[in-house]
């Protein structure tokens, strides 16, 4: 009906949107605590994760962040144009830890993780609290874990690290984003995984689906993910070249994925018993 995606004092339940599809995808900025948006540097805030309901029962997270003026969508995972998006849920508290999502990384199901202590352990065992090794800051502490399962497609593919890459004991799935590092000669070199891809021991999957695991730190940090040294923080899709590790470079807290504000909506129940409530009929 045309009302736009706003403000969480805005929406209403049981609204259903679809993202135009000539809708495009914009670069945001994220440092600690601070969003930006790229092209005009306004910052932004986590207003509240979103959960939507397509007709076919399948649910899809989003993070609501808004600047003046300004209400983008940064889906946790891909968004479709043309499909129905029913909102049924409303969460500001969990807007942090939805966005903290977006920004750690992921591993498939399997994946070994050197513990602490030493000892190795698959991601999808570890629980917050657990502390994991370190590259050079000793040991850190897990302060969430998060799941979830990731269709494949061009725009929403996976590297494939098979076992013997890099030395790896054992097969590595992540984001083509992840940023690792690899052997080269008499240093380890930092290298986004999809730059690995060479169509032979390591390629990238764009069909199927991939069940992720994600472990949350309050810092960023390079643990041990089946032996290789990999980044917690998903690298900027925009740094170029290669550092040797153990020298001073940016763990990348950057942002590049789709979110567009050219959603539209068909009103039904409020949100809120308020005034929210026939402003929004009002508008559409």
């Amino acid at each position: 009906m045309g009302d736009p995606l706003e403000c969480v004092q805005g929406l209403v339940f049981d609204d259903v949107y679809q993202l135009s599809r000539d809708a495009k995808p914009i670069q945001i900025y994220a440092v600690g605590d601070q969003i930006r948006v790229s092209q005009c540097r306004t910052p932004l805030s986590r207003e509240a994760l979103l959960t939507f309901m397509t007709p076919t029962g399948q649910s899809h997270q989003a993070i609501l962040l808004t600047g003046r003026d300004l209400a983008i969508l940064l889906p946790l995972g891909h968004m479709h144009p043309g499909v129905s998006y029913r909102l049924i849920a409303c969460d500001a508290a969990a807007a942090k830890n939805g966005f903290e999502r977006v920004r750690s990384a992921a591993f498939g199901r399997g994946t070994s993780v050197t513990m602490g202590d030493g000892t190795n352990r698959p991601i999808e065992d570890i629980v917050p609290g657990d502390v994991v090794q370190t590259v050079g800051m000793g040991t850190r502490m897990v302060t969430g874990v998060a799941g979830y399962r990731q269709p494949l497609c061009h725009r929403a593919s996976a590297i494939r690290m098979d076992a013997g890459a890099f030395g790896i004991p054992a097969d590595l799935v992540m984001r083509p984003q992840q940023r690792v590092f690899v052997p080269s000669g008499s240093v380890n070199m930092a290298a986004r995984a999809g730059d690995c891809v060479n169509e032979n021991d390591v390629t990238m999957m764009v069909s199927g689906a991939i069940a992720f695991v994600q472990l949350l730190f309050k810092t960023p940090c390079v643990f041990y993910a089946n032996g290789l040294a990999v980044e917690s923080h998903i690298a900027d899709q925009t740094d170029g070249g290669s550092v040797a590790a153990g020298t001073p470079h940016k763990l990348a807290e950057m942002l590049n994925v789709p979110a567009s504000s050219k959603l539209t909506a068909a009103n039904s129940q409020s949100l809120k018993p308020d005034a929210t409530h026939t402003k929004a009929h009002m508008s559409s």
